[in-house]
C-alpha cells in the first residue's frame, strides 16, 4: 500500500489488496462521508473526508475498534481507519485530511457523518446497572453484580451491544442493533425504566435510526 506523509493532503491511498481489486467497484458505489476525529470538537477543519464503499456497519466497526489508538494522534487516527477499511478490501480515498488546505474542504457535501468521539467509553461506569441488564437480556446471562466486574470488561459489554454516544447522563443504541437482538421499544422500555432511563427515537448524523436513552432522576425515584 502506498502511504503518503499526512502532513500533505492525500487524495489518494494505493489498493493493496487482491479482494478490492477484483470486486471492480463503480464510481456510483462511491460515498463520500466525514469522520470528526478525536478531540475535534465537531470541527470540519479537524476532520477526515474519505470516498469509500465501506458499508456504515464496517465503518463503525472500524472506528470502535480503532478508537484507543486515535488517542495517540490525528495521524494514527487516520492511518488506522484507512489501513482497517482496506484490510477489510474497501476502496477508500482520501478526499480531505487535517494539515491539508482548509479551503479544499468546500468543496465536499457530506450528508453522512460520524463521530470518532462516539465511541469513547471512559462514562460506562455510570450505567453499569442498566448496562449489566441489557446484556443479560441479549445474551441470556444472568450477572447481577457490575460492581464485580472490571472497566475492561464492562467497555467490552457496552461494545457488544453497540452502545455508544455515551455522555454522563445518556447513551444510545442503533435501532439496526436492537432489531439485530430482538429489542423493539417496548422491550427496551421494561428493561431501562427500572433504572431510571427514558427511550427516544432519533436521527443520527450517518442518517441512521437510534434508541437514545436518557437518565431522569424522577423515573428512578417512582421506581426505587
Amino acid at each position: 500500500m502506498n502511504i503518503l506523509t499526512l502532513m500533505n493532503v492525500i487524495f489518494y491511498y494505493g489498493l493493496s489488496c487482491e479482494g478490492t481489486k477484483q470486486r471492480n467497484v463503480t464510481e456510483t458505489e462511491l460515498r463520500i462521508i466525514q469522520i470528526y476525529l478525536f478531540k475535534s470538537n465537531k470541527s470540519r477543519k479537524n476532520s477526515l473526508i474519505i470516498q469509500t464503499d465501506a458499508p456504515k456497519n464496517k465503518i463503525r466497526t472500524c472506528l470502535r475498534n480503532g478508537y484507543s489508538l486515535s488517542l495517540l494522534s490525528m495521524d494514527c487516527g487516520i492511518k488506522n481507519i484507512v489501513n482497517n477499511l482496506q484490510e477489510m478490501g474497501y476502496i477508500v480515498r482520501i478526499l480531505y485530511a487535517p494539515n491539508g488546505k482548509f479551503d479544499k474542504i468546500k468543496r465536499f457535501s457530506c450528508k453522512e457523518k460520524y463521530n470518532l468521539a462516539d465511541y469513547d467509553m471512559k462514562y460506562v461506569l455510570y450505567h453499569e446497572k442498566v448496562v449489566m441488564e441489557l446484556y443479560n437480556k441479549v445474551f441470556c446471562q444472568n450477572l447481577k453484580n457490575p460492581k464485580s466486574l472490571t472497566l475492561e470488561i464492562l467497555e467490552g459489554t457496552a461494545n457488544q451491544l453497540g452502545i455508544f454516544a455515551i455522555e454522563i447522563n445518556q447513551f444510545c443504541i442503533l435501532t439496526d442493533d436492537a432489531t439485530r437482538f430482538s429489542l423493539g421499544y417496548r422491550d427496551f422500555r421494561k428493561i431501562v425504566n427500572y433504572y431510571g432511563y427514558r427511550i427516544y427515537r432519533k436521527t443520527t448524523a450517518s442518517g441512521d435510526e437510534c434508541y437514545r436513552f436518557v437518565f431522569s432522576e424522577k423515573l428512578w425515584e417512582h421506581y426505587n
